[in-house]
């Protein structure tokens, strides 16, 4: 039943609208399956569900659900199973969605003669350049039209390098919210699982920010070079990261002002896509001057 589950959500994440969610919540089924009955019972409801979207004639569908969706969720349900550390879940989560990653990308080149990293960069640019068009048609300034092809080059140059990154966040955020519908449904079902702690309370290690400058200033030897493009993709990385220390700074304060659950949610989503740059330089310092008074907390 789960892997026809699988199968439906799968083609469901096929439709223009909508779909995304169906997606973004595929290595679901599996988990809930791993979690309930085992990795070695999961294995063939997983083959059958990727054979089943083969026979639909789904096989790029098919690779992705068999050696990404699926690989997470078995992986991610078998850790909830033992009961293992947040930290080995998430880590061996990220590690097989990672894998899952590559395994596609070689599949393409292999199977269809396509780099799927290019076909993302290319989509990427024609979206930006699309963007761009439609502010190039304001009635804008000189100085604002050479401020936009300014940031035009920069983006363009960040989508050229920094594409790994990119998709290593994306994969942690598919894990995080797998996890979270995961954790209520294993909760409904009379089983436990491990909670994280609230956003007002994360911090990350105090030795990661001289990996977030580190990084920085070694974008400084220019692009081509594997420093900088492995700089680059770290820096990206730690960037977001503070930028979440950032929002739990601003939850802890909105915690503190009383505000009601849906309206900090609301709040924290706004500030997060309006004053994402902002946030970064606020978890970056919090690291030093501790506004929560984590440190000294029980």
């Amino acid at each position: 039943m789960l892997a026809a589950v699988t199968v439906v959500m799968a083609l469901l994440g096929m439709l223009p609208i909508g779909g995304e969610i169906s997606l973004i919540l595929l290595p679901l089924p599996l988990t809930i399956l791993t979690y309930e009955h085992g990795w070695r019972k999961a294995v063939l409801p997983l083959f059958a569900a990727a054979i089943l979207l083969g026979f639909l004639g789904q096989l790029p569908l098919a690779f992705a659900v068999l050696f990404f969706y699926g690989l997470m969720g078995v992986v991610m349900g078998n850790s909830l199973q033992k009961e293992e550390p947040l930290w080995r879940l998430f880590g061996q989560s990220l590690l097989a969605g990672t894998l899952g990653v590559v395994i596609l990308w070689f599949l393409g080149k292999v199977a269809f003669g396509q780099d799927a990293f290019a076909l993302m960069q290319k989509g990427m640019h024609e979206a930006m350049a699309g963007a761009m068009k439609f502010y190039q048609s304001l009635n804008l300034s000189s100085q604002q039209q050479a401020m936009l092809e300014q940031m035009q080059k920069a983006i363009g140059e960040l989508l050229d390098v920094a594409i790994p990154s990119m998709l290593l966040l994306a994969v942690m955020m598919l894990l995080m919210i797998n996890f979270q519908v995961s954790r209520k449904i294993i909760g409904r079902m009379g089983g436990k699982v491990a909670q994280l702690p609230p956003l007002a309370r994360w911090r990350l290690p105090w030795y990661l920010v001289w990996i977030f400058i580190a990084s920085f200033l070694l974008t400084g030897f220019g692009g081509g070079t594997i420093i900088y493009k492995l700089s680059l993709n770290i820096y990206v990385i730690t960037m977001f990261l503070y930028g979440l220390q950032g929002l739990a700074v601003m939850a802890n304060l909105f915690g503190k002002w009383g505000f009601a659950r849906g309206i900090k949610i609301l709040l924290l989503m706004m500030v997060f896509f309006i004053f994402g740059q902002l946030l970064v330089f606020l978890g970056l310092f919090d690291t030093w001057f501790d506004f929560r008074k984590l440190e000294r907390a029980p």
